[in-house]
């Protein structure tokens, strides 16, 4: 290597005892590193290592729990099939049940729309029959005593005027002395 030297700078290198001793301190400083390196790299492999023992035995310990756990999974499983199969029946049961509220919905919808009908009707009806209400009111609060004396007097009182009598003694559940005869 000092030949080299020589012949491409032209100067002879000559080992000295300080640049000997360069040379060792060097070589123990990169012998040091290198020797940290070698032992990060050691210590990383072992905790690997410890890791994956770790792993291994959770692994074992976990196949053993699932193990022990597959014929509670198996009852699980039936229990399941037979509330699948129960939940399945009371679907039907309801969808029938459904079907049939459904169909008496639409009966109680137009029974409802009968009844307003006829409710309208009897309004309706009570409407026109009011006035004539009132006006019997006032015909009977204009009544006087003398008028029912007239028509006690009266030997054989008019048809309208029996009607009139007839229709009173039932409204006021009186029962008539006499059968009224057309």
């Amino acid at each position: 290597m000092s030949k080299k030297y020589m012949s491409e700078m032209g100067r002879s290198y000559y080992v000295t005892p300080t640049s000997y001793l360069e040379l060792i301190n060097t070589f123990k400083n990169l012998l040091s590193i290198q020797r940290r390196e070698v032992l990060d790299s050691k210590a990383r492999y072992d905790n690997g290592l410890s890791k994956l023992k770790e792993t291994a035995e959770q692994v074992n310990d976990m196949q053993v729990f699932l193990e022990d756990l597959q014929p509670k999974l198996q009852e699980a499983t039936i229990a399941t099939d037979k509330l699948l199969i129960t939940i399945e029946a009371d679907r039907k049961v309801a969808n029938e049940q459904k079907t049939f509220v459904n169909g008496e919905a639409v009966k109680c919808n137009i029974q409802a729309q009968d009844a307003k009908a006829l409710k309208d009707s009897c309004e309706a009806d009570l409407r026109e029959a009011e006035p004539a209400l009132e006006a019997a009111e006032r015909a009977l609060n204009s009544l006087k005593k003398d008028d029912i004396t007239e028509m006690k007097a009266m030997k054989k009182p008019s048809l309208a005027l029996r009607m009139v009598i007839a229709a009173i003694s039932i409204l006021f559940e009186v029962k008539p002395d006499k059968k009224m005869k057309e």
